[in-house]
């Protein structure tokens, strides 16, 4: 049913894009495709043509885009609108279409609504109802208006409700980078130079265009330039002899445009119009737009050339001296996608004459000359003639197609149809929720049917028994009337059981390949004494991959070892980890310590065996390991505690190089980079500075430094100096502004210090945390997309002996060392310790040890984002002026069930719940993902009425 109701009658807009040359499209997803044959077009893709390309973007409704050589064009909305054709089928017009013209050129055509006898709409004319007519009032070319007033064709009839909106109605808007032209009708011409000037010139019909603050009306057969960006557009003048050139030289698409616009409009109330008398060429449509367009631009274009017609003094054997009759390739039949017919004469120098409006190619003046491919994007009928001299003209053979683009449509979106899997979860193991598209990338929609609905929901929820599960999803894919399905055979999981073993001690490695975190913790049942090494994947966004994975076992502490401490980087170079711990054995006289290393792949599996960095033999013990990653030199720099006494605890700093050669570790020799004769020493960190040296922080008694290592032969200097009460800094790299963070905590304070790269003191330390009389422990820091990330314990007293202990963060800018309002990663009853910060291309991730009473440690993840800027305000903003992603949970958790409203409130002690801002308090104001700027912010409004603004922590092994 077709509804006269505009509201009512919106459906999608697709184009046809048909390609003569180098063509491709960038789809809205990211993906690009070289378009060699004719390819449909959606809202968000971008088309390029290059040097040697050009194409024709058309739509259902005979309207269409020439797209010239070198042009970078944008479908940013592509909405149509439902109507009746003349043979009773349902036609998609244009309601509205905004194209983003980057640079090149481009020929528009649109069915419009114009009058036969006032083509060239005065100005303070209404657009009204009819169109342009021949003689009988009979349509010849689309209407956005109704049959009611169509059939009368009186300029000034009264429009019904239904059609008020449509007058003068803008339905082509082109962004260009000076500013925008608005069309209503009927064939444009815009051009986008590389010096950013350009022009828009109209040949019949009206466009407005807007640049540098001005407005002007192009009336028929002129154009107006535009000098740059920012500058307005020039007063209309008469076309150039190049723009009439230029239009000139797309004679030929012009008629095929009135064809298409003839061939598409729509039904028409009454009597069926009457047919031409004999001698009486069709066609009129053509020669009424010629005639108007002639008022005003009399250069423009020629009527095609007339046919021969044929004397009848023909040879006395016709069948041998006529042309043979054209053929068609492939053949005239059904087809589920665009065909590319040729046309062909067995005829040697015959030329062939064709129509697609159904007139006869012997006299239409619409008919065109074929040189090129006919593209059948719709169903319709080719008329085709060939002729020679000297020979009778071929009979008229007539082809006819019929296209069904939604099986097209329904079995390309099958095809490339996938179920979204979490982590590295695939159909033979699903372990957690998965994502359903609900519709296809050609426009079809999906529906849902599963065969355990309990372990698999229709929107994708999973449930894990105590047994695998084997589940089939079965997906119904529809457009209009055509259908098909898709099943998928997944097996579900048994759920993990629960252990008595904590988790603690979390330190990370990013694979900036893979976009995800190899994460090694300690594995622990102490009422047993049984100490394990263990890794898990994190994809960057806080989600598990896969399970856990053992990367050291030991045995009960009386029989064999144990293991502790560890740390891991990435080596960038070989695609590996490289993971470190100290491990402790009992020999016949004590317990001796050494480091010990394990290769390990992106995936999580063991390369080679675990293999000793430093030496078995001499009774000495080396603890608490850290490294880092030259990827210049392509080396690890492990630093260990080295104890130089065998009857005291007098530790000094020691370290080895590590190359990986063909899977195989090269551990170097053993090297002293700190000693000092009276006091123990300890170590905090090791970062790579990006060039030439390893940089290690080195606590000692009431002294803290940093030593920076050579990386290629091992020398140590001493350039930066903490200060006496520093406590373990902790470093990270800045690979853009070449430079050193290092964070660390003194009393009750958290300070940072930027270092260059040689180690030396790049301005004063500032302190981190907000004043507090709270202690702060075990800070770290990471460097993520052009900011710091640094997150400590903080411990806060409740009674004299008693304490909750949550993890605190900032963000710093990593280039003007602004830092966001202090976040909570948790808050409450906690005793959340040992926090460790990894970056990533998009953000960092917080792990860190939750100590229960009575229950296992376990380690909880908290994704920080990159500040994104996503809104600005310029004035006082409304709700729904701001759509935010669902996905934020940075200082905000965003409720998904919520509305897409959103609200602008401020920052205060008791939290978000102050009135918005006035405008004035908003100017230049950002909302980042990942921080508050200015103690702003915009928070949804819930269905409920409240907002959900806690930021909770997310995973939990």
């Amino acid at each position: 049913m077709l509804t006269l109701s505009p509201d009512q009658n919106h459906v999608s807009l697709t184009g046809t894009l048909v390609p003569h040359g180098q063509v491709q499209i960038n789809k809205s997803n990211g993906s690009t495709i070289e378009v060699t044959s004719a390819s449909l077009c959606f809202e968000g893709d971008t088309i390029i043509t290059d040097s040697n390309g050009t194409a024709e973007l058309n739509f259902p409704d005979g309207s269409g885009i020439k797209i010239k050589e070198n042009t970078w064009l944008t479908i940013k909305e592509a909405r149509g609108y439902a109507y009746i054709l003349q043979d009773g089928k349902p036609g998609t017009m244009i309601d509205m279409l905004a194209l983003d013209l980057t640079q090149g050129e481009i020929f528009g055509a649109l069915a419009s609504n114009y009058h036969n006898d006032n083509w060239n709409n005065n100005e303070g004319d209404e657009e009204h109802s009819t169109a342009m007519l021949i003689s009988d009032k009979r349509l010849l070319v689309a209407s956005l208006n109704l049959p009611s007033v169509l059939a009368a064709g009186t300029k000034n009839a009264e429009l019904p409700w239904y059609q008020n909106s449509s007058q003068k109605k803008v339905r082509v808007k082109v962004d260009m980078p000076w500013g925008v032209a608005a069309i209503r009708g009927t064939f444009w011409h815009n051009v986008v130079n590389q010096n950013g000037s350009g022009s828009t010139s109209v040949l019949t019909g009206e466009c407005q265009v807007t640049a540098g603050g001005q407005t002007v009306i192009i009336p028929p057969g002129q154009f107006t330039a535009i000098s740059g960006v920012l500058s307005p557009p020039s007063p209309p003048v008469p076309m150039s002899p190049q723009h009439l050139q230029q239009w000139n030289g797309e004679y030929q698409w012009f008629l095929k445009m009135v064809n298409n616009m003839q061939n598409s409009s729509p039904l028409q109330p009454g009597p069926p119009p009457s047919q031409p008398g004999p001698g009486t060429p069709p066609g009129g449509m053509t020669t009424e737009m010629l005639n108007s367009i002639h008022q005003t631009t009399p250069q423009f274009g020629a009527l095609p050339p007339p046919v021969r017609p044929s004397s009848g003094r023909g040879p006395s054997n016709p069948s041998v001296n006529r042309v043979a009759a054209p053929t068609a390739s492939p053949a005239p039949g059904t087809y589920n996608a665009v065909q590319s017919v040729s046309l062909s004469c067995a005829t040697p120098g015959a030329s062939i004459y064709y129509t697609t409006d159904g007139s006869d190619p012997t006299n239409s003046e619409t008919r065109m000359l074929y040189s090129e491919p006919v593209y059948v994007a719709t169903t319709a009928a080719i008329k085709a003639l060939a002729v020679k001299s000297n020979l009778t003209d071929s009979e008229v053979k007539t082809f006819s197609y019929v296209i069904d683009l939604d099986s097209a449509a329904v079995e390309a979106d099958k095809n490339t149809l996938q179920i979204g899997f979490a982590g590295s979860d695939s159909q033979s193991s699903v372990t957690q929720n998965i994502n359903l598209p609900l519709t296809g990338t050609n426009g079809s929609v999906i529906a849902w049917s599963s065969s355990n609905e309990t372990a698999v929901s229709l929107t994708g929820t999973i449930t894990r028994t105590d047994t695998a599960q084997e589940v089939t999803l079965t997906a119904t894919i529809r457009k209009g009337n055509a259908s098909t399905a898709k099943t998928f055979d997944l097996t579900v999981m048994a759920a993990e059981t629960a252990d008595n073993y904590g988790r603690s001690y979390p330190v990370m490695a990013y694979d900036p390949d893979n976009n995800r975190y190899l994460m090694v913790y300690f594995k622990h049942d102490l009422a047993i004494r049984d100490y394990n090494l263990y890794g898990r994947l994190v994809a960057a966004n806080s989600d598990y991959i896969g399970s856990e994975f053992p990367i050291r076992i030991s045995q009960e502490y009386s029989n064999s070892s144990y293991d502790y401490k560890p740390d891991v980087a990435y080596d960038s170079i070989n695609k590996v980890f490289l993971v470190v711990w100290n491990e402790g054995a009992l020999t016949e006289s004590k317990l001796c310590w050494d480091i010990y290393g394990q290769i390990i792949s992106v995936n999580g599996e063991m390369i080679g065996d675990a293999f000793a960095i430093t030496s078995l033999n001499d009774e000495k013990n080396q603890i608490t390991p850290y490294l880092d990653f030259d990827n210049i030199n392509n080396r690890f720099l492990v630093a260990y505690k080295h104890n130089v006494s065998d009857t005291s605890y007098h530790d000094d700093i020691h370290g080895r190089f590590i190359n990986i050669v063909d899977g195989n570790p090269v551990v170097g020799e053993d090297m002293e980079i700190y000693t000092h004769s009276n006091y123990s020493q300890s170590l905090s960190d090791v970062v790579f500075n990006g060039e030439d040296k390893f940089m290690v922080p080195i606590n000692s008694y009431r002294y803290c430094s940093l030593m920076a290592v050579n990386a290629v032969a091992g020398e140590v200097s001493e350039p930066y100096y903490f200060g006496s009460t520093a406590n373990r800094p902790s470093l990270a790299f800045d690979n853009v502004n070449q430079r050193i963070l290092a964070v660390w905590d003194s009393g009750v304070r958290v300070y940072g210090g930027f270092i260059n790269q040689d180690g030396t003191k790049d301005g004063e330390p500032f302190q981190i945390n907000d004043e507090s009389n709270d202690e702060p422990w075990n800070v770290s820091v990471a460097y993520a997309g052009g900011s710091f990330y640094v997150a400590w314990e903080h411990e806060k007293y409740y009674d004299y002996n008693n304490s909750y202990i949550n993890i605190l963060a900032k963000n710093i800018d990593a280039t003007t060392g602004e830092m966001s309002n202090q976040i909570e990663v948790t808050t409450g009853a906690n005793q959340a310790k040992y926090p460790f910060v990894c970056g990533s291309d998009s953000g960092a991730l917080v792990a860190w040890t939750e100590e229960g009473d009575g229950v296992p440690d376990v380690i909880r993840l908290h994704y920080l984002a990159s500040p994104v800027a996503l809104a600005s305000f310029t004035a006082a903003p409304q709700a729904a002026d701001i759509i935010l992603p669902a996905d934020i949970t940075v200082n905000l958790t965003v409720d998904k069930a919520a509305t897409a409203y959103y609200a602008v409130v401020q920052e205060d002690n008791l939290g978000f719940n102050t009135p918005a801002p006035i405008a004035q308090q908003l100017n230049g104001l950002f909302f980042c993902e990942g921080g508050w700027v200015n103690h702003y912010g915009v928070v949804p409004v819930l269905a409920a009425g409240r907002q959900s603004l806690s930021g909770q922590a997310t995973g939990e092994t």
